[in-house]
């Protein structure tokens, strides 16, 4: 702990702080204790050359004088290798400042362009008690502000803020990771949502997660004072106050909050008379002209095959010798570009546009449609309407399309019909990227970008305006005229500026850094997207990025293929879409619902409000459009659909009828006696496995069972402000459903740790073990809430559940002693909790049985893979499997298989759902009718090697992956859903050459060699280990 004297300093002394931060320089000029001048400077070339020029205009009167110097911020020690003084960490030279400016201060939030920070003070004895910085992920910061007002085209520096203050009802936006928000803006944008609840959703989100990443716990005790360049924004300021539930006056934004690191220092270097002799600045031009970059061994970018490129083509201006032309419109609303073609019958583009989203769809829409209706309008007659892209439901009840469809089939249907004979497509847009494989015409397999969109369009604009270059005309010239790519790494989008600005400080020259982010989007795209996916040797590559010549050349040079960039690249999720709508009209009866280029003039209207109708608290968007039906978005259920009275036939709800049998009451008790301790159960983890157990064990002891209630919204946001620890997404709702039970007036709260399981079908009396988080559960539990303080007893004994009941008396006893039962009661417990669980199994097995001879021949079904926690709670699961029945297919959990019956029985799988799971891909496998959805949370990590295992399993058979977080958007989810049951269409079965299994027969370890990389001493016990095992 250290503690700040007050200064020191002489009255005639001069002192000079300076704060080398992420995104500006700032410099702080004290005499005699008292700010005389100070600048915040934003860069753009380099913080070295801003610092050189603010030392050459206003602050050249330094030169030659002789004064105390103090350098912080992250170019903090560079700055002191090149000019001398003091270095200053940032904390202390922050509470040095805030010690000086405001003496009864308790709480610093601190919010620079890519560093947050929160100190908790000591004012009386002038020391820092407490503090928490952001990890090097910049999410939630100022450069995450940035990119969001950026891509709703609005400054940040007064109009952002500014907005904010006019929302009413902030929608929740993922602050965590910018990629996150990202994908909830996009989803917020598409259902209508008005820019000014966006803006201020955005500034709640970055308040929350300082909150709840940042300070994990900590308490903001007033007064706090809100620091940094962010603190200049009016929304942020709201956001903290309402989030931190402050009164007024308790939140204090200082006179010189966005230069408060450079006025520590200054500080701190006079204490410490850290003197600088005859300033000389010139220092920092010798700097920049000597200082070295490191070369990353890329190869300079060329541009091989100019003959595969059709950009004349796409330039080129369309027919205008027609009249009374049929016409097919589609129209692509993305997150960054909202396209609009016309087609005639000969799939010629007759008319396109491509407008920036810029946040606002319908208004896109609207002048697309009057653009190109003034254009051609009186020439054509639009015959059938088609949309595609993240926008595709608002748009298609705004203009009355024809045909809804995803992105990837609208992309595949355009490529195919440019040329029949490709067999792979890359698409990059805005915000998502795409990989499809086609063969003989149909997709055979596709992958998107989960939820990152590193390497994306949106990300090169943001990349290019920062270096202040024109992304359409010059990125792609600068790529390919640079000598010396720099490095920039292939993961987040946050990193990769990192990187950036990393050799931005080390002089790296704009060409080489712009090279460098080319070889970065194409590298990204080919591992995460492509991974070990199948590239062709005709490959397109589509999209808005396609134009970019540089990120072109990347592709070539890193696959060793030619890469064809086709006509019209950049609107073919619009061709596709104007294709499938001409596929469409020639279906009997068919009459187009098209509104007619002229929609644009009617007035509309957005609003937003809660829906209070259930736990899920739906934030309603409504589209009031003249003379026409009004529109809503964003409920869960089908309460505001305005279609919702078409009878629609179904398939059976096997996950509704898996609930139900779940919260089933297996066996009757008599009424008790007297009434018994009320003992509460959270709805988390194994609970949607053995509640059926619990249940019957604990009302079989005149217990009263309560549940928290069902997962909503306020239990997520409640989660979210109490994890203490980044985990998975299951892990984190732990915390709020204990943090309801803890409002039912309970005696006894039972989250048990479950350790392993024994005795599971089909696999005998070998052990399998659960996840470390959630056998630790209550342990992490036991540690954030003060439960003798809520007079409730919390129950989280170890537990080795088992099939067989003399196992489970012995593996039950710690349990027994914690609620003061007798051997005669754990046993009556048990006998009764196992009845009901096998009695709920069966039933099970049972349905599943039922439902698989209830398959149609040519009859395709989908069977959810995943843990329970992840399919069955219906907010963590964002109702997928319901979604998938809505799009017509039986969708089968995956506790309906008799995966004892499925060959290989992976006994030397460790985890126990990782058993489960490559059981049911055995099965499904070999099923011809059976298609794996494998729902998995991001961050799992067992997941991350037994997907590996699950994708060999399921070799030659289409599957789909999707990785669900605590944002709430699922447009995205949507989409891949479509596009993989429209990819099913085309596919036959084939029965599998051979069967991939864990088990020992197909181990010899003998013929194997396992290298272990020499880091540390225990990699002689692992040599040793491994020697002992053959």
């Amino acid at each position: 702990m250290r503690r700040y004297f007050r200064s020191t300093m002489d009255p005639q002394n001069l002192s000079i702080g300076i704060d080398v931060g992420s995104v500006a320089v700032k410099v702080v000029l004290l005499r005699n204790g008292i700010v005389v001048d100070n600048v915040y400077s934003r860069f753009t070339e380099g913080p070295f050359e801003t610092l050189r020029d603010l030392m050459a205009g206003p602050f050249a009167s330094l030169a030659g004088q002789s004064f105390t110097l103090g350098l912080t911020g992250i170019g903090g020690k560079t700055a002191h290798g090149i000019l001398g003084g003091k270095v200053c960490g940032e904390v202390a030279a922050l509470a040095a400042a805030n010690f000086h400016v405001l003496p009864q201060l308790r709480t610093v939030i601190e919010m620079g362009g890519e560093d947050s920070k929160l100190l908790i003070l000591d004012s009386a004895n002038r020391t820092v008690v407490d503090f928490a910085m952001n990890a090097q992920c910049a999410a939630g910061t100022g450069s995450f502000l940035d990119q969001q007002a950026s891509r709703l085209s609005l400054s940040i520096e007064g109009e952002f803020g500014e907005l904010a203050l006019k929302s009413t009802h902030p929608p929740r936006i993922a602050g965590r990771c910018s990629v996150f928000a990202k994908s909830d803006m996009i989803h917020l944008q598409q259902i209508a949502t008005p820019d000014y609840d966006i803006v201020a959703g955005l500034c709640f989100a970055v308040a929350r997660n300082f909150k709840s990443a940042i300070a994990r716990g900590k308490r903001f005790d007033p007064p706090i004072a809100f620091e940094g360049g962010v603190a200049a924004n009016p929304g942020m300021i709201r956001a903290f106050t309402e989030i931190l539930g402050l009164a007024h006056g308790e939140l204090i934004v200082p006179e010189h909050y966005n230069v408060m690191g450079a006025l520590g220092a200054a500080l701190l270097a006079a204490e410490a008379q850290a003197v600088v002799q005859s300033f000389d600045p010139s220092r920092i031009e010798a700097y920049l002209d000597y200082r070295e970059t490191a070369e990353s061994g890329r190869q300079a970018l060329t541009f091989d095959f100019p003959d595969s490129k059709f950009y004349d083509v796409t330039t080129q201006p369309p027919p205008r010798n027609f009249e009374q032309l049929d016409v097919f419109l589609g129209v692509d609303v993305g997150s960054l570009s909202t396209n609009v073609v016309l087609i005639d019958r000969n799939q010629r583009v007759i008319a396109r546009r491509y407008l920036m989203t810029e946040g606002r769809p319908i208004e896109a829409v609207r002048r697309g449609l009057a653009e190109i209706g003034l254009e051609v309008g009186d020439k054509v007659r639009v015959i059938a309407a088609g949309t595609t892209g993240s926008g595709r439901y608002l748009t298609a009840d705004y203009i009355g399309a024809d045909i809804v469809r995803n992105e990837i089939t609208a992309q595949a249907t355009a490529a195919i019909n440019i040329d029949p004979g490709v067999d792979t497509i890359f698409e990059i847009g805005g915000q998502d990227s795409k990989y499809i494989s086609l063969e003989s015409r149909a997709v055979v397999d596709f992958e998107m970008n989960k939820a990152c969109a590193a390497g994306t369009g949106s990300f090169l604009q943001e990349q290019a305006e920062k270096l202040k270059i024109n992304i359409e005309r010059e990125f792609g010239d600068k790529a390919l005229a640079a000598s010396c790519p720099v490095g920039c790494g292939e993961r987040c989008t946050v990193f990769m500026e990192s990187d950036l600005v990393a050799h931005q400080r080390s002089g790296a020259k704009k060409e080489d850094l712009i090279a460098g982010l080319a070889y970065s989007i194409a590298s990204n795209y080919l591992t995460k997207v492509v991974g070990d996916r199948k590239i062709g040797d005709n490959i397109f590559f589509q999209g808005g990025v396609a134009w970019n010549r540089g990120v072109v050349a990347a592709f070539e040079k890193l696959i060793g293929k030619k890469v064809t960039v086709p006509p019209h690249h950049d609107v073919t999720g619009a061709i596709g879409a104007a294709i499938l709508a001409m596929e469409k009209e020639r279906e009997d009866g068919f009459q187009t619902t098209f509104k007619g280029f002229d929609v644009y003039k009617r007035k509309y209207n957005l609003s937003s409000f809660p829906c209070q109708d259930c736990s899920n608290q739906c934030e309603i968007h409504k589209v009031e459009i003249e003379g026409d039906a009004t529109l809503y978005y964003g409920a869960r259920c089908e309460k505001y659909e305005v279609d919702s009275k078409i009878e629609r036939t179904l398939p059976p709800d096997y996950y509704g009828w898996r609930q139900r049998s779940l919260y089933q009451r297996y066996i009757e008790f008599s009424k008790p006696r007297k009434v018994g301790q009320r003992i509460g159960i959270p709805r988390v983890l194994h609970f949607f496995d053995y509640f059926p157990f619990w249940r019957a064990f604990f009302e079989s002891l005149d217990f009263q069972v309560v549940l928290s209630d069902v997962t909503s919204q306020r239990t997520v946001e409640r989660a979210l402000e109490l994890f203490s620890a980044e985990t998975c997404y299951p892990i984190k709702l732990v915390y709020g459903h204990v943090a309801n039970l803890l409002d039912k007036q309970l005696d006894v709260i039972f989250l048990p740790s479950l350790i392993k399981v024994t005795g599971e079908v089909g696999v005998g009396d070998t052990e399998a073990y659960v996840c470390p988080y959630v056998q630790n559960a209550g342990s992490s539990i036991a540690a954030r809430f003060d439960f003798a303080a809520a007079g409730v007893k919390l129950v989280s004994t170890p537990i080795n559940f088992s099939d067989d009941a003399d196992k489970l008396h012995r593996a039950l006893r710690d349990l027994a002693d914690k609620l003061n039962l007798s051997d005669r009661q754990l046993k009556r417990g048990i006998r009764s909790g196992l009845d009901a669980y096998r009695s709920f199994r069966q039933a099970q097995v049972e349905e599943g049985r039922q439902a698989l001879e209830a398959l149609a021949p040519d009859e395709k079904a989908i069977v959810i893979i995943s843990r329970p926690y992840n399919g069955f709670d219906r907010r963590l699961s964002l109702e997928i499997p319901e979604k998938i029945r809505h799009l017509g297919l039986k969708v089968i959990p995956m506790d309906f298989l008799p995966i004892g019956d499925a060959g290989g029985n992976h006994q030397d799988m460790y985890w126990r759902y990782g058993r489960r799971i490559l059981q049911a891909a055995d099965f499904i496998r070999k099923h011809p009718n059976l298609f794996a959805v494998y729902m998995t949370s991001f961050g799992c990590g067992p997941d991350s090697f037994i997907l590996h295992f699950f994708r060999k399993a399921m070799a030659g058979k289409p599957h789909l992956q999707l990785e669900i977080d605590e944002h709430s958007a699922d447009a995205g989810l949507i989409t891949r859903c479509e596009a993989f049951v429209d990819s099913l269409r085309f596919y036959e079965y084939k029965p599998p050459a051979s069967g991939f299994t864990l088990s020992v027969d197909a181990y010899k370890p003998f013929e194997r060699r396992i290298n272990i990389p020499n880091m540390c001493d225990h990699a002689y016990a692992m040599q040793a280990a491994f020697e002992r095992h053959g």
